[in-house]
Protein backbone atom coordinates (compact mmCIF):
# COMPACT_ATOMS: atom_id res chain seq x y z
CA UNK A 1 0.00 0.00 0.00
CA UNK A 2 1.05 3.32 -0.76
CA UNK A 3 1.79 6.12 1.72
CA UNK A 4 -0.26 8.29 0.02
CA UNK A 5 -3.11 5.32 0.17
CA UNK A 6 -5.67 6.93 2.59
CA UNK A 7 -4.85 10.98 0.82
CA UNK A 8 -6.87 11.67 -2.14
CA UNK A 9 -7.85 9.20 -4.63
CA UNK A 10 -8.26 5.71 -4.41
CA UNK A 11 -4.56 3.96 -5.20
CA UNK A 12 -4.69 1.49 -7.58
CA UNK A 13 -6.67 2.83 -10.99
CA UNK A 14 -4.25 2.05 -13.40
CA UNK A 15 -6.07 3.67 -16.66
CA UNK A 16 -7.73 6.97 -16.95
CA UNK A 17 -6.32 8.68 -14.68
CA UNK A 18 -2.69 8.19 -15.90
CA UNK A 19 -3.40 8.11 -19.36
CA UNK A 20 -4.82 11.32 -19.30
CA UNK A 21 -1.81 13.68 -17.98
CA UNK A 22 0.52 10.94 -20.68
CA UNK A 23 -2.05 12.97 -23.05
CA UNK A 24 -1.18 16.05 -21.31
CA UNK A 25 2.44 15.71 -21.62
CA UNK A 26 2.12 14.48 -25.50
CA UNK A 27 0.86 17.49 -26.28
CA UNK A 28 3.66 19.24 -25.15
CA UNK A 29 7.26 19.12 -25.94
CA UNK A 30 8.57 16.44 -23.77
CA UNK A 31 11.42 14.29 -22.99
CA UNK A 32 10.61 10.68 -21.01
CA UNK A 33 14.41 10.40 -19.20
CA UNK A 34 13.24 7.45 -17.26
CA UNK A 35 10.65 4.29 -16.71
CA UNK A 36 9.83 1.53 -14.08
CA UNK A 37 7.38 -0.31 -12.61
CA UNK A 38 6.96 2.64 -9.44
CA UNK A 39 5.91 5.23 -12.52
CA UNK A 40 7.18 7.60 -15.61
CA UNK A 41 9.55 11.04 -15.46
CA UNK A 42 9.02 13.11 -18.25
CA UNK A 43 11.06 16.59 -18.74
CA UNK A 44 8.32 18.60 -19.84
CA UNK A 45 9.03 22.10 -21.72
CA UNK A 46 6.64 24.56 -23.29
CA UNK A 47 5.48 26.24 -19.74
CA UNK A 48 4.35 22.99 -18.04
CA UNK A 49 1.72 23.58 -15.59
CA UNK A 50 1.29 27.03 -16.58
CA UNK A 51 4.83 27.81 -15.60
CA UNK A 52 7.27 29.54 -18.10
CA UNK A 53 10.29 27.36 -16.97
CA UNK A 54 10.46 23.88 -17.71
CA UNK A 55 9.49 20.92 -15.27
CA UNK A 56 9.90 16.99 -14.39
CA UNK A 57 6.16 15.44 -14.15
CA UNK A 58 6.57 11.97 -12.24
CA UNK A 59 3.69 9.61 -12.87
CA UNK A 60 2.90 6.44 -11.22
CA UNK A 61 0.58 3.39 -11.60
CA UNK A 62 -1.18 4.46 -8.13
CA UNK A 63 -2.27 7.71 -9.80
CA UNK A 64 0.19 9.90 -7.85
CA UNK A 65 1.66 12.77 -9.70
CA UNK A 66 4.73 14.83 -8.19
CA UNK A 67 5.88 17.91 -9.87
CA UNK A 68 9.73 18.61 -9.66
CA UNK A 69 11.15 21.62 -10.80
CA UNK A 70 14.91 21.45 -12.91
CA UNK A 71 16.70 21.04 -10.04
CA UNK A 72 15.21 17.44 -8.71
CA UNK A 73 13.27 19.37 -6.04
CA UNK A 74 9.88 18.53 -5.59
CA UNK A 75 7.40 21.13 -5.74
CA UNK A 76 3.99 19.77 -5.29
CA UNK A 77 2.42 16.27 -4.82
CA UNK A 78 -0.81 15.21 -6.18
CA UNK A 79 -3.40 12.69 -6.66
CA UNK A 80 -5.28 12.52 -9.63
CA UNK A 81 -9.19 11.38 -9.81
CA UNK A 82 -10.82 9.50 -12.26
CA UNK A 83 -12.43 12.21 -13.70
CA UNK A 84 -8.88 14.26 -14.31
CA UNK A 85 -8.99 16.68 -11.28
CA UNK A 86 -6.28 16.79 -8.66
CA UNK A 87 -6.21 16.81 -5.15
CA UNK A 88 -3.20 18.03 -3.97
CA UNK A 89 -1.62 16.92 -1.27
CA UNK A 90 1.96 18.95 -1.06
CA UNK A 91 2.78 22.33 -2.80
CA UNK A 92 5.74 24.58 -2.42
CA UNK A 93 4.69 27.70 -3.21
CA UNK A 94 8.01 29.58 -3.34
CA UNK A 95 11.72 28.44 -2.88
CA UNK A 96 12.12 29.89 0.70
CA UNK A 97 11.26 25.99 1.51
CA UNK A 98 8.08 26.71 2.48
CA UNK A 99 5.57 23.61 2.03
CA UNK A 100 2.10 23.35 2.67
CA UNK A 101 0.36 19.86 3.31
CA UNK A 102 -3.57 19.11 3.67
CA UNK A 103 -4.67 18.43 6.87
CA UNK A 104 -4.96 14.62 6.60
CA UNK A 105 -1.39 14.22 5.12
CA UNK A 106 1.22 11.95 6.41
CA UNK A 107 4.57 14.11 7.85
CA UNK A 108 6.52 15.97 5.43
CA UNK A 109 9.61 13.93 5.66
CA UNK A 110 7.92 10.67 5.12
CA UNK A 111 6.51 11.55 1.89
CA UNK A 112 9.34 13.56 0.62
CA UNK A 113 11.37 10.14 1.81
CA UNK A 114 8.42 8.11 0.11
CA UNK A 115 9.06 9.89 -3.22
CA UNK A 116 12.42 10.11 -3.46
CA UNK A 117 12.41 6.08 -3.12
CA UNK A 118 10.04 5.73 -5.54
CA UNK A 119 12.27 7.67 -8.22
CA UNK A 120 15.56 6.19 -6.87
CA UNK A 121 14.12 2.66 -8.77
CA UNK A 122 13.71 3.99 -11.75
CA UNK A 123 15.61 3.35 -15.11
CA UNK A 124 17.27 6.57 -16.44
CA UNK A 125 18.47 7.01 -20.03
CA UNK A 126 21.54 8.94 -18.96
CA UNK A 127 23.54 9.19 -15.44
CA UNK A 128 22.57 12.53 -15.79
CA UNK A 129 19.33 12.79 -14.95
CA UNK A 130 19.77 10.00 -12.54
CA UNK A 131 22.07 12.92 -10.31
CA UNK A 132 19.20 15.05 -10.44
CA UNK A 133 17.02 13.40 -8.34
CA UNK A 134 19.81 12.04 -5.50
CA UNK A 135 17.54 13.67 -2.66
CA UNK A 136 16.32 12.64 0.50
CA UNK A 137 14.12 14.53 3.00
CA UNK A 138 16.60 15.36 5.10
CA UNK A 139 18.59 16.75 2.29
CA UNK A 140 16.58 18.51 0.82
CA UNK A 141 15.50 20.51 4.05
CA UNK A 142 19.05 20.73 4.80
CA UNK A 143 19.55 22.58 1.33
CA UNK A 144 16.80 25.21 1.70
CA UNK A 145 18.43 26.31 5.41
CA UNK A 146 21.83 26.66 3.90
CA UNK A 147 20.24 28.87 1.02
CA UNK A 148 18.55 30.99 3.28
CA UNK A 149 22.21 32.52 4.33
CA UNK A 150 22.31 34.01 1.11
CA UNK A 151 19.51 36.52 1.88
CA UNK A 152 18.71 38.27 5.28
CA UNK A 153 15.34 39.49 6.30
CA UNK A 154 15.48 42.83 4.70
CA UNK A 155 16.80 41.89 1.65
CA UNK A 156 14.46 41.60 -1.17
CA UNK A 157 14.39 38.59 -3.90
CA UNK A 158 11.89 38.52 -6.11
CA UNK A 159 10.58 36.05 -8.31
CA UNK A 160 13.49 33.60 -5.84
CA UNK A 161 13.64 30.10 -7.70
CA UNK A 162 15.46 26.55 -7.13
CA UNK A 163 17.60 27.29 -10.22
CA UNK A 164 18.48 30.80 -9.02
CA UNK A 165 21.67 31.67 -7.51
CA UNK A 166 21.84 35.09 -5.18
CA UNK A 167 24.72 36.88 -5.41
CA UNK A 168 24.90 39.54 -2.53
CA UNK A 169 26.60 42.73 -3.80
CA UNK A 170 25.50 45.40 -0.89
CA UNK A 171 23.26 45.87 2.44
CA UNK A 172 20.62 48.47 2.32
CA UNK A 173 19.71 51.87 0.50
CA UNK A 174 20.72 55.34 0.94
CA UNK A 175 16.86 55.98 -0.14
CA UNK A 176 14.17 56.22 2.82
CA UNK A 177 10.84 54.83 1.19
CA UNK A 178 8.35 54.71 3.63
CA UNK A 179 7.28 51.62 2.78
CA UNK A 180 10.67 49.29 2.37
CA UNK A 181 12.85 47.72 5.07
CA UNK A 182 15.68 48.45 3.36
CA UNK A 183 16.71 52.25 3.78
CA UNK A 184 18.17 54.49 5.45
CA UNK A 185 21.63 53.96 4.39
CA UNK A 186 23.72 51.22 2.76
CA UNK A 187 26.98 49.48 2.52
CA UNK A 188 28.73 48.25 -0.92
CA UNK A 189 30.76 45.35 -0.64
CA UNK A 190 33.55 45.53 -2.63
CA UNK A 191 35.48 42.71 -5.17
CA UNK A 192 37.23 41.10 -2.18
CA UNK A 193 34.05 40.41 -0.07
CA UNK A 194 31.50 39.90 -3.33
CA UNK A 195 34.08 37.35 -4.83
CA UNK A 196 33.87 35.64 -1.06
CA UNK A 197 30.11 35.76 -1.49
CA UNK A 198 30.08 34.07 -5.07
CA UNK A 199 32.83 31.43 -3.59
CA UNK A 200 30.05 30.63 -0.95
CA UNK A 201 27.15 30.44 -3.08
CA UNK A 202 29.56 28.15 -5.36
CA UNK A 203 30.39 25.99 -2.96
CA UNK A 204 26.71 25.36 -1.41
CA UNK A 205 26.19 24.30 -5.24
CA UNK A 206 28.90 21.96 -5.13
CA UNK A 207 27.63 20.64 -2.04
CA UNK A 208 23.86 20.35 -2.94
CA UNK A 209 23.56 20.62 -6.58
CA UNK A 210 26.62 18.31 -7.85
CA UNK A 211 24.70 17.15 -10.93
CA UNK A 212 22.27 19.93 -11.38
CA UNK A 213 23.87 23.11 -11.13
CA UNK A 214 23.98 23.35 -14.70
CA UNK A 215 20.55 24.12 -14.31
CA UNK A 216 20.73 27.01 -12.33
CA UNK A 217 20.67 29.52 -15.33
CA UNK A 218 19.55 32.57 -13.20
CA UNK A 219 21.75 34.59 -11.18
CA UNK A 220 20.06 37.70 -9.11
CA UNK A 221 22.87 40.85 -7.92
CA UNK A 222 21.28 40.89 -4.44
CA UNK A 223 21.10 44.50 -3.96
CA UNK A 224 18.82 47.59 -3.72
CA UNK A 225 20.24 49.35 -6.54
CA UNK A 226 23.93 48.26 -8.59
CA UNK A 227 24.16 51.43 -10.09
CA UNK A 228 25.48 52.48 -6.45
CA UNK A 229 28.37 51.01 -7.24
CA UNK A 230 29.02 53.34 -10.32
CA UNK A 231 27.25 56.40 -9.07
CA UNK A 232 29.00 56.43 -5.03
CA UNK A 233 31.90 55.19 -6.42
CA UNK A 234 32.42 58.08 -8.92
CA UNK A 235 31.66 60.91 -6.31
CA UNK A 236 34.59 58.94 -4.27
CA UNK A 237 36.67 59.75 -7.10
CA UNK A 238 35.41 62.69 -7.72
CA UNK A 239 36.60 63.72 -4.09
CA UNK A 240 39.85 62.07 -4.49
CA UNK A 241 40.92 64.82 -7.65
CA UNK A 242 39.68 67.52 -5.71
CA UNK A 243 41.96 66.45 -2.57
CA UNK A 244 44.79 66.45 -5.16
CA UNK A 245 44.17 69.49 -6.61
CA UNK A 246 43.53 71.32 -2.77
CA UNK A 247 40.43 71.75 -3.28
CA UNK A 248 38.82 69.66 -0.65
CA UNK A 249 39.55 68.21 2.64
CA UNK A 250 41.29 63.98 3.11
CA UNK A 251 38.64 63.96 6.14
CA UNK A 252 35.79 64.49 4.05
CA UNK A 253 36.55 61.47 2.15
CA UNK A 254 37.48 59.22 4.83
CA UNK A 255 34.15 59.79 6.03
CA UNK A 256 32.51 59.06 2.74
CA UNK A 257 34.32 56.30 2.02
CA UNK A 258 33.29 55.03 5.73
CA UNK A 259 29.67 55.25 4.60
CA UNK A 260 29.72 53.41 1.68
CA UNK A 261 31.97 50.93 2.77
CA UNK A 262 32.13 50.59 5.77
CA UNK A 263 35.73 51.81 6.94
CA UNK A 264 37.38 55.00 6.52
CA UNK A 265 40.47 53.11 5.18
CA UNK A 266 40.52 54.84 2.33
CA UNK A 267 41.65 52.12 -0.93
CA UNK A 268 40.38 53.31 -3.94
CA UNK A 269 41.73 49.77 -5.67
CA UNK A 270 39.03 48.14 -3.60
CA UNK A 271 36.25 50.21 -5.98
CA UNK A 272 34.13 48.05 -8.20
CA UNK A 273 32.09 48.97 -11.16
CA UNK A 274 29.29 47.32 -11.79
CA UNK A 275 30.42 46.45 -15.32
CA UNK A 276 33.42 44.43 -13.35
CA UNK A 277 30.34 42.62 -10.93
CA UNK A 278 28.79 41.45 -14.03
CA UNK A 279 31.88 39.68 -15.26
CA UNK A 280 32.83 38.07 -11.95
CA UNK A 281 29.16 36.71 -12.14
CA UNK A 282 29.71 35.06 -15.55
CA UNK A 283 33.19 33.92 -14.79
CA UNK A 284 32.44 32.29 -11.68
CA UNK A 285 28.98 31.07 -13.21
CA UNK A 286 29.40 29.63 -16.89
CA UNK A 287 26.44 28.21 -16.52
CA UNK A 288 24.39 31.58 -15.96
CA UNK A 289 22.06 32.84 -19.02
CA UNK A 290 20.03 35.23 -17.38
CA UNK A 291 21.06 37.93 -14.94
CA UNK A 292 18.83 40.48 -12.83
CA UNK A 293 19.17 43.52 -10.73
CA UNK A 294 17.43 46.55 -9.10
CA UNK A 295 18.36 49.75 -10.26
CA UNK A 296 16.66 53.08 -9.43
CA UNK A 297 14.97 56.23 -11.04
CA UNK A 298 17.37 58.44 -9.77
CA UNK A 299 20.55 56.47 -10.37
CA UNK A 300 19.42 55.24 -13.80
CA UNK A 301 19.08 59.15 -14.86
CA UNK A 302 22.28 59.67 -13.38
CA UNK A 303 24.48 57.35 -15.55
CA UNK A 304 24.34 57.80 -19.39
CA UNK A 305 22.19 55.12 -21.95
CA UNK A 306 25.68 54.28 -23.24
CA UNK A 307 26.83 52.89 -19.72
CA UNK A 308 23.28 50.80 -19.12
CA UNK A 309 24.38 49.36 -22.78
CA UNK A 310 27.51 48.06 -21.50
CA UNK A 311 25.91 46.42 -18.04
CA UNK A 312 23.96 44.63 -21.06
CA UNK A 313 26.63 43.43 -23.38
CA UNK A 314 29.81 42.31 -21.69
CA UNK A 315 32.82 44.68 -23.33
CA UNK A 316 35.37 41.63 -22.84
CA UNK A 317 33.58 39.22 -24.62
CA UNK A 318 30.10 40.71 -26.25
CA UNK A 319 27.76 38.11 -24.63
CA UNK A 320 25.32 38.91 -22.17
CA UNK A 321 25.54 40.92 -19.21
CA UNK A 322 22.19 42.28 -17.25
CA UNK A 323 19.67 40.56 -19.19
CA UNK A 324 16.55 41.92 -16.65
CA UNK A 325 16.46 45.46 -14.55
CA UNK A 326 13.59 45.67 -12.33
CA UNK A 327 12.77 48.77 -11.61
CA UNK A 328 10.15 49.99 -8.64
CA UNK A 329 7.92 53.18 -9.86
CA UNK A 330 6.07 51.92 -7.09
CA UNK A 331 3.36 55.05 -8.44
CA UNK A 332 3.59 57.06 -11.39
CA UNK A 333 1.22 59.15 -9.36
CA UNK A 334 3.33 62.90 -8.13
CA UNK A 335 1.69 63.14 -5.09
CA UNK A 336 1.36 59.54 -4.22
CA UNK A 337 4.86 59.28 -5.20
CA UNK A 338 5.83 62.24 -2.67
CA UNK A 339 3.77 60.76 0.24
CA UNK A 340 5.48 57.19 0.35
CA UNK A 341 9.09 59.04 -0.11
CA UNK A 342 9.73 58.45 -4.09
CA UNK A 343 10.66 62.28 -4.47
CA UNK A 344 11.32 61.83 -7.93
CA UNK A 345 8.60 63.12 -10.41
CA UNK A 346 6.65 61.19 -13.32
CA UNK A 347 8.84 62.49 -16.06
CA UNK A 348 11.83 61.47 -14.41
CA UNK A 349 10.15 58.11 -13.85
CA UNK A 350 9.22 57.98 -17.26
CA UNK A 351 12.60 58.99 -18.66
CA UNK A 352 14.26 56.11 -16.72
CA UNK A 353 11.67 53.59 -17.95
CA UNK A 354 12.74 54.59 -21.36
CA UNK A 355 16.10 54.72 -21.07
CA UNK A 356 16.51 50.90 -19.82
CA UNK A 357 14.42 50.03 -22.71
CA UNK A 358 16.48 52.29 -25.04
CA UNK A 359 19.81 50.40 -23.57
CA UNK A 360 17.96 46.78 -24.88
CA UNK A 361 17.47 45.49 -21.22
CA UNK A 362 14.09 43.34 -20.59
CA UNK A 363 12.24 46.05 -17.85
CA UNK A 364 9.98 45.05 -15.30
CA UNK A 365 8.13 47.94 -13.85
CA UNK A 366 7.07 47.42 -10.57
CA UNK A 367 4.46 49.23 -9.47
CA UNK A 368 1.95 48.36 -6.01
CA UNK A 369 -1.71 48.30 -5.16
CA UNK A 370 -2.82 49.12 -2.15
CA UNK A 371 -0.37 50.85 -0.33
CA UNK A 372 -2.39 53.99 0.44
CA UNK A 373 -5.57 51.72 0.78
CA UNK A 374 -8.38 53.94 -0.32
CA UNK A 375 -6.52 57.01 -0.38
CA UNK A 376 -5.06 59.62 1.70
CA UNK A 377 -5.16 62.85 3.18
CA UNK A 378 -2.32 65.22 1.94
CA UNK A 379 -0.90 67.89 3.82
CA UNK A 380 -3.47 70.62 2.71
CA UNK A 381 -6.18 68.43 4.02
CA UNK A 382 -7.21 67.22 0.45
CA UNK A 383 -8.27 63.50 -0.17
CA UNK A 384 -5.89 62.13 -2.58
CA UNK A 385 -7.65 58.59 -3.87
CA UNK A 386 -6.16 55.74 -4.89
CA UNK A 387 -7.70 54.49 -7.58
CA UNK A 388 -6.72 58.22 -9.28
CA UNK A 389 -3.07 57.37 -8.74
CA UNK A 390 -3.52 53.74 -10.09
CA UNK A 391 -5.19 55.50 -13.15
CA UNK A 392 -2.20 57.63 -13.84
CA UNK A 393 0.28 55.13 -13.00
CA UNK A 394 -1.17 53.04 -15.65
CA UNK A 395 -1.11 56.11 -18.30
CA UNK A 396 2.65 56.53 -17.27
CA UNK A 397 3.46 53.03 -17.75
CA UNK A 398 1.81 52.78 -21.15
CA UNK A 399 3.30 55.75 -22.15
CA UNK A 400 6.72 54.53 -21.70
CA UNK A 401 6.71 51.46 -23.72
CA UNK A 402 4.83 53.14 -26.25
CA UNK A 403 7.20 55.59 -26.86
CA UNK A 404 10.27 53.18 -26.84
CA UNK A 405 11.08 50.87 -29.77
CA UNK A 406 10.61 47.41 -28.38
CA UNK A 407 12.21 43.83 -30.11
CA UNK A 408 9.31 41.52 -29.20
CA UNK A 409 11.67 39.10 -27.65
CA UNK A 410 12.50 42.26 -25.19
CA UNK A 411 9.14 43.00 -24.48
CA UNK A 412 8.78 44.95 -20.85
CA UNK A 413 6.79 43.61 -18.43
CA UNK A 414 4.50 45.26 -15.70
CA UNK A 415 4.60 43.27 -12.03
CA UNK A 416 1.75 44.51 -10.23
CA UNK A 417 2.42 44.08 -6.47
CA UNK A 418 -0.16 43.99 -3.57
CA UNK A 419 1.14 45.99 -0.90
CA UNK A 420 2.63 44.04 1.99
CA UNK A 421 2.48 45.09 5.45
CA UNK A 422 5.86 44.93 6.48
CA UNK A 423 6.21 45.85 10.50
CA UNK A 424 8.80 48.65 11.50
CA UNK A 425 8.59 50.72 8.27
CA UNK A 426 6.98 53.86 8.67
CA UNK A 427 3.97 53.40 5.89
CA UNK A 428 3.34 50.46 8.17
CA UNK A 429 2.88 52.88 11.33
CA UNK A 430 0.69 55.38 9.40
CA UNK A 431 -1.63 52.21 8.40
CA UNK A 432 -1.79 51.26 11.99
CA UNK A 433 -1.75 54.34 13.88
CA UNK A 434 -2.40 57.33 11.36
CA UNK A 435 -5.71 58.90 10.70
CA UNK A 436 -3.98 59.92 6.97
CA UNK A 437 -4.44 56.76 5.09
CA UNK A 438 -7.78 55.35 4.90
CA UNK A 439 -8.16 52.02 5.03
CA UNK A 440 -10.23 49.61 2.80
CA UNK A 441 -13.84 48.68 4.25
CA UNK A 442 -12.63 44.89 3.37
CA UNK A 443 -9.14 44.85 2.89
CA UNK A 444 -8.60 41.14 0.89
CA UNK A 445 -11.51 41.75 -1.60
CA UNK A 446 -10.70 45.68 -1.63
CA UNK A 447 -7.25 44.87 -2.38
CA UNK A 448 -8.08 42.64 -5.17
CA UNK A 449 -10.74 44.99 -6.56
CA UNK A 450 -7.48 47.50 -7.19
CA UNK A 451 -5.52 45.08 -8.77
CA UNK A 452 -8.07 44.57 -11.06
CA UNK A 453 -8.95 48.20 -11.58
CA UNK A 454 -5.05 48.27 -12.28
CA UNK A 455 -4.90 45.44 -15.05
CA UNK A 456 -7.88 46.77 -16.77
CA UNK A 457 -6.48 50.47 -16.73
CA UNK A 458 -2.93 49.04 -18.56
CA UNK A 459 -4.78 47.14 -20.72
CA UNK A 460 -6.89 49.87 -21.91
CA UNK A 461 -3.75 52.06 -22.00
CA UNK A 462 -2.08 49.81 -24.31
CA UNK A 463 -0.25 47.23 -22.03
CA UNK A 464 -0.64 43.73 -22.34
CA UNK A 465 2.93 42.13 -20.74
CA UNK A 466 1.01 42.02 -17.10
CA UNK A 467 1.66 39.38 -14.04
CA UNK A 468 0.47 39.77 -10.92
CA UNK A 469 3.51 38.97 -8.82
CA UNK A 470 3.08 37.24 -5.61
CA UNK A 471 7.30 36.23 -5.33
CA UNK A 472 7.43 39.51 -5.19
CA UNK A 473 5.29 40.09 -2.03
CA UNK A 474 6.81 36.70 -0.18
CA UNK A 475 10.42 38.49 -0.92
CA UNK A 476 9.15 41.49 0.92
CA UNK A 477 7.75 39.41 3.78
CA UNK A 478 10.31 37.89 6.24
CA UNK A 479 7.78 35.93 8.14
CA UNK A 480 7.43 33.89 4.90
CA UNK A 481 11.43 32.70 5.43
CA UNK A 482 10.92 32.62 8.87
CA UNK A 483 7.99 29.91 8.77
CA UNK A 484 9.81 27.69 6.22
CA UNK A 485 10.60 24.45 7.59
CA UNK A 486 14.43 24.18 7.53
CA UNK A 487 16.72 21.04 9.02
CA UNK A 488 20.29 21.63 9.86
Amino acid sequence: MSLFGNVGGTVGRNDLPRSNLIRRVADRQHDLDATGDAGDICFVRDGSDDREDPRYWFITPDDLFVVFGMTGLVESVHYIREDGSRDTVLARPDAYGEFDLVDRAPPLEQILDDIYQRVEKLDYKSDFTRGVFQWGAQSVLARFGAFSALYGEKDIVPGLSDQMVVLKISDGCPRRCLYCPEGGGIELYDEERIRENMDLVRGLQERFHPVSKVHMSEAFLNGSDILWHRVLNDNIRQLDRSIRLGDANPIQLRRLFKKVYGSDDVDLSRLVDPTGIVDMVYERFPEVEKLYAFMGVPTVNTVPESYLKKLRIRQSTGTAGITRVLLGIESGHAATSRYLGKNETPDEKLRAMKKIIGAGIKLEVIAQAGMTGQGFIDNNGYFVSSREALNATAFLIARAFRESYVHHSMKPKVVISRYVHVPGTELARRHDGSREIIPYFNPTIDMEADVAYFRNRLIEYGVCSLQIEDHYEQALNPEVRRSARWAS
